[in-house]
């Protein structure tokens, strides 16, 4: 009987701790509420629900996902496409202009669009004509930080690669040698 009672006395030590603890936390997240001390992304995510009332919790958390760069299914990314949320290729999702306008982070959507392909390319030929040639890393260099943050390394290789494949096709642009190592792009 003894055994039982002091059972009883140390669960009750133990749930009166437990639940001090509870009311601890509980009291710092109120304090935080109400110092104001919202996390960042949570009122952005306000906006979005604000701006779009279509939206239901899933597609919140859904677009959440899609800020921070976690992947999601096709499924979601389409239905985030059919609501015009996100734009980009499933591998890298991006948020739309309305999304990012309800965020007030347009910089951020031309950074993750990208700019049109004319762009890229004048500025190569610009470059060309000013310094005569350039190699591959000199093209990079001018280009890398200009092409979408939504694109991997290897995707902003590929990306120069087609550009400059393009323009060598329209007779704009050729090689100075056969040499792959040393050779430069002139304008032709």
């Amino acid at each position: 009987m003894k055994a039982i009672i002091i059972v009883v006395i140390i669960l009750n030590l133990v749930f009166c701790f437990a639940c001090a603890k509870v009311s601890a936390e509980s009291d710092k997240a109120i304090k935080q509420f109400n110092d104001n001390e919202i996390s960042e992304s949570s009122k952005q995510e306000m906006h979005i629900l604000y701006d779009h009332p279509e939206l239901n919790l899933q597609d919140a958390f859904l677009l959440d996902k899609v800020q921070k760069g976690i992947h999601i299914e096709k499924k979601d990314a389409d239905r985030l496409r059919a609501l015009k949320l996100v734009e980009g290729r499933l591998g890298s999702l991006y948020l739309s202009a309305s999304a990012a306008k309800s965020i007030e982070d347009q910089a951020g959507y031309i950074k993750n669009k990208g700019l049109d392909d004319q762009y890229y390319k004048t500025l190569i030929i610009e470059y060309l004509k000013q310094y005569t040639k350039a190699n591959r890393k000199e093209i990079d260099r001018l280009l890398w930080d200009k092409l979408p943050d939504s694109l991997s390394e290897v995707q902003k290789k590929n990306k120069i690669h087609n550009l400059l494949t393009s323009m060598k096709n329209k007779n704009l642009i050729e090689k100075d040698s056969d040499n792959q190592q040393k050779s430069n792009w002139v304008l032709k």
